[in-house]
């Protein structure tokens, strides 16, 4: 008997469990509870109103019995009504809720044609939501319609029997009463006991129900008609609502709300597994292990919600989702809420709404109001706000940033009402891109440095530390080229990132090279112009093709955002630009733009500030907001000319003319006693090599190019144009010497540098003995003078001015060449000869046989 019924058992746990994992669904007759709704077929022809028609949409919920019945009426006006519903689905969760198709036909020429075939429905795993890690367990039943025509008009039914177990007896239903199509018949009923308390909200034009009673049962029930569609516009507030409705909640307050949910959420609970993971990592001070576990809930545990049955709204057990290194942010929030309370830090789970944010309070009191879970904690007197599904932040608790959610339930033992999320105080965009234009023919050196910090920070480190770096070159330059064509990446680490993860802030270097970068402006001119435009600037404004509005319009806030333009200018030319300051400031966002000219450093610099106010354009604003931001618009593209008129007149200076001339009768007599001094060579009997081989023709080379790129330089620069001296004058009058001195100083530097390459070059050809170390003095003289003119020009013309290129290649160099002249085998083989002995290479070799006999 005992073997008997364990075989019962066993047999129907074996059922149980087939049919939990093998989810099926019934056909059956319309439920005998619901209210009969008649729709009308015989409609006028509603081709105008697009696709399909809606004529009836029959919703109907019974709290007592815990079924859901919806019957949708819609006429197919044309091919692409037939090609959007000829196909049926019906998602459901198997857990708790029970599928039963109750009518599918279509109502043609008067006959009603059955379309309900079992065979015809297949029932699949509905994955829609696994790209972004979301699994709710939910199945559709999916039926592909045969023989649809346009003018049919498709009925269909079905209902759910069973509700989500975690919610008990408590009831809550939204009804929309307005969608984006119109309707010719709406109706919504509610089915609740009769003694059944609830609390009913119309929210944005929403109306009351008609209530109707029995002894047991209450029915409120909107019967609405002819419903006029509502549109709204692009790029609304996610918390702004056009559509009418009313809520029906059986919670009385936010208090029950908490209550409810403190259940879910349980914080003394055994966790063995997690207890010795704190003990184990037990280790430096309080604030350290707070932002330790913070970092290890967001970076350690991934992403992946597994949601479905009473998991839409409890959190699964913490030693679970820490085991299994995953979870949703009900799990993740739960986890470091328990680990934070482990170790002596107050912490709680809080409800958010990402979408109504702020707004959140405004809705009927129920958990459906929330669709996110966050943490709260408080050390040393002070709140923080964590969102334990945001990875990739960085910093100690003070760049820890609070969530831009407005406000939260949080789920405490004493939370009566909502609280108040700060706002994070607004961390600055600095972006600085620089421009190096030489001539109207030579491609740009264009280079971006962008710093970010805060919660702008973290997003940009997700982005760009994400993908790899061909993909972010690839990225950046798309994105770049739509301003400046012809662009292409500088050699070596031409795009690099920055992360300094201690103070939370992420810098992105770009190089790039622009080609043809000027224009001319007609075809019978020679003038030639070029625009730069802030285009790093634009993502943080806003704007839209959908100006005539009626709803508000989004705003990226809190944004603050500094960007400027150095244009780095060629010595001769002429600085005509003109300094201009503007500013246009409204409810919305405060713009600055600057246009400042450093004569001295000769660079115009175009400065941009945009700072937002608020998130939002209410409507009555928009008019002046879009007048606004026009102007601005017009202020985010800077025109230069580029051409014969620019160009200064050459008047010769004097002074530069008779500095040349006394340095190059004092370098004479130096190089002249130079060329007299002798060296021994360092090998006694040497195989001469009559030719410069091996890397000294790189030193060949390296000496051949000096001359000529410095005495371009000097050219470039103006040294010897009158105008250049008198804007020197002009800009820094209380201190001429200084700033003269200064370019006094990089005429001689520069005239000495070609003076001693050529004096190279010759001892060079001859082979002389001297050569190695001459050069080796010249080496350090160079980076010499290249050290003091960089510390010169970064204190009197400002360090961000300064290009240090020439200083970090004459360090390489020096660091290559210097060694090599010293050991190089080749060097000691190949200059031999002194200025006595420099007759011919035949004396030379006569001599050296003779000495070896």
């Amino acid at each position: 008997m005992k073997l008997l019924r364990l075989l019962l058992v066993l047999i129907f746990t074996s059922q149980a469990f087939l049919s939990i994992a093998t989810p099926t669904f019934k056909i059956g007759p319309s439920p005998s509870w619901k209210s009969k709704v008649k729709f009308n077929s015989n409609v006028k022809n509603l081709e105008n109103e697009g696709s399909i028609s809606y004529l009836l949409l029959d919703w109907q919920d019974n709290e007592i019995t815990k079924e859901y019945n919806y019957r949708y009426c819609i006429r197919l006006n044309n091919e692409d009504g037939v090609q959007s519903n000829s196909q049926l689905e019906f998602t459901f969760d198997p857990s708790y809720q029970e599928l039963v198709i109750n009518k599918i036909v279509v109502h043609r020429n008067g006959k009603i044609i059955n379309k309900l075939d079992r065979s015809k429905v297949e029932l699949m795993r509905n994955e829609k939501k696994a790209d972004r890690y979301l699994y709710d367990g939910s199945y559709s039943a999916v039926t592909i319609l045969e023989d649809i025509r346009v003018g049919d008009i498709l009925e269909y039914e079905y209902t759910f029997k069973g509700a989500n177990p975690i919610f008990k007896d408590y009831a809550y239903s939204m009804v929309s009463q307005a969608y984006n199509v119109e309707i010719q018949h709406l109706y919504y009923e509610m089915l609740l006991p009769r003694d059944k308390k609830v609390k009913i909200k119309n929210l944005f034009g929403g109306t009351n129900p008609k209530l109707r009673s029995t002894k047991q049962v209450k029915r409120l029930v909107w019967d609405l008609q002819n419903v006029a569609p509502i549109f709204t516009d692009d790029d609304t507030p996610s918390w702004h609502n056009a559509y009418p409705r009313s809520e029906v909640s059986s919670f009385k307050n936010w208090n029950e709300v908490r209550s409810f949910m403190l259940e879910l959420y349980p914080i003394n609970i055994d966790c063995s597994g997690i207890d010795e993971f704190l003990a184990d990592k037990k280790s430096g001070t309080k604030e350290e292990e707070i932002i330790d576990l913070i970092r290890f809930t967001q970076d350690e545990i991934r992403y992946l919600a597994m949601s479905n049955g009473v998991n839409s709204h409890k959190p699964h057990h913490p030693e679970r989702v820490f085991h299994q290194r995953f979870g949703d942010c009900k799990d993740k929030s739960y986890l470091l809420s328990l680990m934070l309370n482990r170790i002596g830090v107050s912490a709680w789970p809080a409800l958010v709404s990402t979408k109504h944010k702020r707004f959140v309070d405004q809705f009927s009191a129920s958990p459906f109001a929330f669709n996110h879970v966050i943490v709260k904690f408080i050390w040393k007197g002070k709140e923080y706000w964590v969102d334990p599904t945001s990875n990739g932040e960085k910093g100690g608790l003070s760049e820890i940033q609070n969530p831009m959610y407005g406000k939260a339930l949080v789920i405490d033992q004493k939370s009566n009402t909502l609280e108040t999320i700060p706002e994070n105080a607004c961390k600055k965009v600095v972006i600085n891109e620089n421009f190096w234009l030489t001539d109207s023919v030579s491609k740009v050196r264009y280079e971006v440095v962008s710093s970010f910090s805060g919660e702008l920070a973290n997003s940009k480190r997700s982005v760009n530390i994400g993908s790899s770096m061909a993909e972010n070159k690839d990225d950046y330059l798309d994105f770049c080229s739509q301003y400046y064509e012809n662009l292409s990446w500088q050699k070596g680490s031409a795009l690099c990132f920055h992360d300094d993860e201690e103070n939370n802030v992420f810098k992105v270097v770009e190089k790039y090279y622009i080609e043809d970068l000027w224009e001319h402006r007609g075809k019978d001119t020679i003038e030639l112009y070029s625009s730069f435009y802030p285009y790093n600037f634009y993502e943080f404004m806003n704007s839209t093709n959908d100006q005539v509005r009626t709803t508000p319009l989004k705003i990226n806030y809190p944004v603050d955002v500094e960007l400027k333009i150095n244009l780095h200018l060629p010595k001769h030319k002429e600085l005509g630009f003109i300094e201009e300051t503007d500013s246009i400031v409204n409810d919305i966002f405060k713009f600055n733009y600057n246009v400042s000219v450093n004569k001295l450093a000769h660079m115009v610099t175009v400065s941009y500030r945009y700072k937002t106010l608020k998130d939002h354009v209410p409507v009555k604003n928009l008019k002046r907001y879009f007048k606004d931001y026009d102007l601005v618009s017009d202020k985010c593209e800077y025109a230069i000319e580029w051409g014969v008129n620019v160009d200064t007149k050459f008047k010769l200076f004097g002074p530069a003319l008779f500095i040349t001339v006394l340095l190059l009768i004092c370098l004479f007599f130096v190089f002249k006693k130079l060329y007299l001094w002798e060296l021994k060579p360092e090998i006694r009997y040497p195989q001469v090599r009559e030719t410069i081989g091996g890397w000294l023709g790189l030193v060949a080379l390296g000496l051949y190019m000096t001359p000529i790129s410095i005495a371009y330089l000097i050219y470039d620069s103006g040294y010897f144009n009158q105008a250049t001296w008198d804007q020197f004058i002009e800009l820094y009058n209380n201190m001429p010497f200084l700033s003269g001195g200064f370019y006094f100083f990089e005429l001689i530097y520069n005239i000495a540098t070609i003076l001693a390459a050529i004096f190279l070059i010759v001892l060079m050809h001859q082979k002389r003995t001297i050569f190695p170390k001459l050069y080796i003095y010249f080496r350090v003289a160079v980076l010499a003078g290249l050290i003091i003119d960089t510390l010169l020009g970064a204190e009197i013309l400002g360090a961000d001015t300064i290009d240090y290129n020439d200083l970090t290649r004459s360090v390489v160099g020096a660091a290559i060449w210097i060694p090599y002249m010293m050991k190089s085998q080749r060097v000691k083989e190949t200059f031999v000869r002194t200025r006595k002995r420099n007759n011919s290479s035949k004396n030379l070799d006569l001599e050296i046989a003779t000495e070896r006999i």
